[in-house]
């Protein structure tokens, strides 16, 4: 007797679910290969309730069940490689997987990896397919008579002519603008503003193009198999800490915007007692430790937003800004500013020549945006930052440039202002330099949040996520390789669209840009995004930090944590992705440009889910195994590594709000004020931002930087049974050993305080270590981008 094992997840809309309706009404169907024409064929079975298999306490929702098949037929039948379901129930339920035990001509057990929601057939035109999870290029599976079925699902993926609004039993895989963030919000996509694709929901539109927006209670279209809570409940706190937050929230809602608070102690209230998790920034003790020069350098090359700081290589830095269009946006900064802090240098010039010289560049990403932005209770800068690698290999602030759009029309240029470190006890000039570092802060805030975040991890994978589940089958070995990297980014960007980046969302209440953010994301995404460029190797040689012909990095990276540890990451990435690559392609150029799926994959993603840059360079044209093998690792360095570095730090170092704060509500000093040392705290709180504000980004940033206990880790999949290919899962275990000695590569560093790992807050880097426990931790690096 075969026995067929599968879970069942049952989610029914109100009452409990009655297991027999699952048993009398499921039919599943065997497909036997043995004539072309035999595809449609198969066996039928009795499906009955298991009484004695050992319930997982983790999983007490799922339930086994037994499928006896009576009349097989081993010559007939042979090994199967698909089988079809058809629920004639009126609920749904999430198939998990199927076990054919004892199947003659198997070596083994065969395995149906299902993980997907199986709607009544009353919802579908189709019977749904399920594959072993044995893994077959193209031109394989046709030679086991499995192409009709594939190219099949694939059609039902895309399925090009269900134009309508989209439903959740709908498995519609598509594209759409960012045409739903509100009426008065620009769309995103499209010539003017270039922007990458998201799902489409097919809800109506207005006149001018704009998606309705969904009713209050209105889930918004994803594919069902795409959503990370099963349940289809809200979102709730898993851990301690962020629930500490909602009672703390709770009891300051009645707050004003215009409050703040008066001095840092009241600020650092906040974290006492049991109320919030202590930030990483003051969990050390030292309560101003975070204004340090030291920490605020350090902080660019392990903090939050490791990714934006590059080699100066001409002084002083010029704007790329259109003149016509801009006027002079050059920077004032001068020699005379900075010559006295460059140590032993007798010039910039020589100072560059060594590459000791680097800058943190806001200014021409915010100058276009600056004067509609100040019009509102915003009052902000566009900043240069230029810091100086010291003998002792600290990374030291010399000088802070604050432009202004000069009063008139935009040609007149830029209003420049040049503060430097106080080299004396003078307290106005120690304020007014703490001020202009808050202001620096309020510019990299935003673009961490909007363009470093946002962007370039959660919106630019989502094409990838779509693409791939309409163009390579489930059993196409890449599909396999790169899907636990799509776990819930479609779930969370949908979320993100209703309540974050939205119009009037938190986004643009905590963060200075306000209106303009997602406007001003898609002229980063013009201006600055290239795939070849987003993984860490040619990110590092596009910011100057390694040569570009020598590959020989700057004296800076071997001190610079997110570098060091994420090349660790990255190769092991790309190590275990050729490993798993070669199995299939042999390494063979030829094998890579005859897989159908795979040149269909990349001109979607290129022409249609990035169809707003395919003119530009930085794609390969797929056509070699080692494109092959760079651009898969290049995605799932995006989905796991990078996003777990400017993602999980968040509260760490910007729940203490003042050492990260999100925007500015007036300017510097007016000429003529004085700042003694009494003013210097309540003026730089009054300055940035509000009570309200800040609590509202704690809360955000909880959420955002918090694991829940589910979490997928890089090293884990989800499934255990995800291939039957041994050479596969032998290649997997090596990628988890390295792994594991990363871990221990970067405890060793940690614990031996190595230059920049911990610096004057004494909070080691930890934001690429592997693995974590739930709540806010400040590392773990989970394989996707599932919040």
């Amino acid at each position: 007797m075969l026995v067929l094992l599968g879970q069942v997840l049952h989610i029914l809309t109100g009452g409990l679910f009655s297991e027999m309706i699952i048993v009398t009404k499921m039919k599943v169907l065997l497909h036997r290969l043995t004539r072309e024409d035999a595809l449609l064929g198969g066996y039928s079975s009795k499906l009955e309730k298991c009484s004695d298999h050992d319930d997982d306490p983790n999983h007490k929702e799922y339930s086994k069940f037994k499928l006896t098949f009576t009349n097989w037929n081993e010559i007939k039948m042979g090994v199967p490689p698909a089988l079809k379901i058809t629920n004639n129930n009126k609920d749904e339920f999430l198939l998990k997987y199927i076990t054919l035990d004892n199947v003659p001509g198997a070596e083994d057990s065969v395995k149906f990896l299902c993980n997907s929601w199986v709607y009544p057939q009353e919802r579908y035109s189709y019977p749904r397919v399920f594959f072993t999870n044995k893994p077959y290029l193209p031109g394989n599976s046709e030679r086991h008579k499995l192409h009709r079925l594939r190219e099949g699902e694939l059609r039902h993926l895309r399925s090009e002519n269900n134009k309508g609004e989209l439903k959740e039993w709908d498995r519609v895989y598509d594209y759409a603008t960012y045409n739903d963030l509100g009426d008065d919000r620009p769309i995103l996509g499209g010539k003017d503003l270039p922007y990458p694709r998201r799902g489409r929901t097919g809800r109506s539109l207005t006149h001018d193009g704009h998606e309705r927006r969904p009713d209050k209670n209105q889930v918004i279209y994803i594919p069902r198999d795409e959503q990370i809570n099963h349940l289809k409940t809200e979102p709730r706190p898993s851990s301690e800490a962020v629930a500490k937050i909602i009672t703390t929230l709770s009891e300051d809602v009645t707050v004003n915007d215009d409050n703040y608070y008066g001095s840092f102690r009241e600020v650092l209230a906040l974290f006492q007692g049991t109320k919030l998790p202590v930030p990483g920034v003051i969990e050390a003790g030292d309560e101003n430790a975070w204004r340090d020069d030291e920490e605020f350098g350090r902080e660019m090359i392990a903090g939050v937003h490791p990714v934006h700081i590059r080699l100066l290589k001409k002084f002083p830095p010029k704007s790329k800004l259109d003149k016509r269009k801009y006027g002079d946006q050059d920077s004032k900064i001068s020699e005379d500013d900075i010559i006295n802090m460059l140590e032993d240098f007798t010039s910039v010039d020589k100072a560059i020549e060594q590459k000791r010289l680097f800058i943190l560049d806001h200014h021409d990403t915010f100058m276009p945006y600056l004067k509609r932005i100040n019009k509102t209770s915003t009052k902000a800068y566009a900043t240069r930052t230029i810091l100086f690698l010291t003998k002792e290999e600290k990374l030291m602030p010399v000088a802070i440039e604050l432009s202004l759009p000069k009063d008139g029309p935009d040609e007149n240029g830029a209003d420049s202002t040049v503060f430097t470190p106080p080299c004396d006890n003078d307290p106005h000039k120690y304020a007014t330099w703490q001020l202009a570092k808050g202001y620096v802060a309020v510019n990299d805030s935003g673009y961490h949040q909007l363009y470093s975040h946002w962007l370039n991890t959660h919106a630019v994978i989502e094409p990838f996520v779509i693409a791939t589940n309409r163009q390579l089958s489930v059993i196409h070995p890449i599909y396999k390789l790169l899907h636990p990297h799509f776990r819930g980014t479609m779930s969370i960007n949908a979320r993100a669209r209703t309540i974050l980046v939205n119009a009037d969302g938190k986004i643009e209440r905590i963060f200075f840009q306000g209106k303009y953010a997602m406007e001003s994301s898609s002229a980063v995404y013009k201006n600055n995004w290239a795939f070849n460029k987003q993984g860490l190797p040619a990110d590092l040689i596009k910011r100057g930090l390694v040569d570009e012909e020598t590959k020989q990095p700057c004296e800076l990276v071997k001190n610079y944590p997110y570098a060091v540890d994420g090349l660790e990451i990255w190769n092991a990435i790309n190590k275990w992705v050729k490993e798993y690559c070669d199995i299939y392609y042999k390494g063979e150029d030829k094998k890579v440009q005859n897989d159908k799926e795979i040149q269909n994959w990349w001109k979607e993603i290129k022409e249609v889910g990035h169809g707003d840059k395919k003119e530009y360079d930085g794609w390969p044209e797929m056509k070699t195994f080692d494109e092959l093998v760079e651009s898969c690792t290049i995605i799932i360095w995006i989905s796991s590594a990078l996003h777990a570095a400017v993602n999980f730090g968040q509260y760490s170092f910007a729940a203490f709000y003042p050492n990260r704060p999100t925007l500015s509500r007036q300017f510097m000093p007016t000429e003529g004020t004085t700042l003694g040392a009494d003013d210097e705290e309540s003026y730089f709180l009054s300055t940035f931002t509000s009570k309200k504000q800040s609590l509202e980004m704690i809360y955000l940033i909880a959420q955002l930087s918090s694991h829940e206990s589910d979490e997928v880790y890089l090293g884990k999949n989800e499934d255990v049974d995800w291939t039957s290919d041994k050479k596969a899962l032998d290649a997997f275990k090596n990628f988890q050993a390295q792994l594991r000695e990363i871990e221990d590569d970067i405890t060793t560093k940690n614990q031996n305080h190595e230059k920049n790992r911990c610096g004057p807050i004494q909070f080691p880097y930890t934001l690429l270590f592997p693995t974590s426990e739930p709540g806010i931790t400040a590392k773990g690096i989970p394989n996707s981008i599932s919040i």
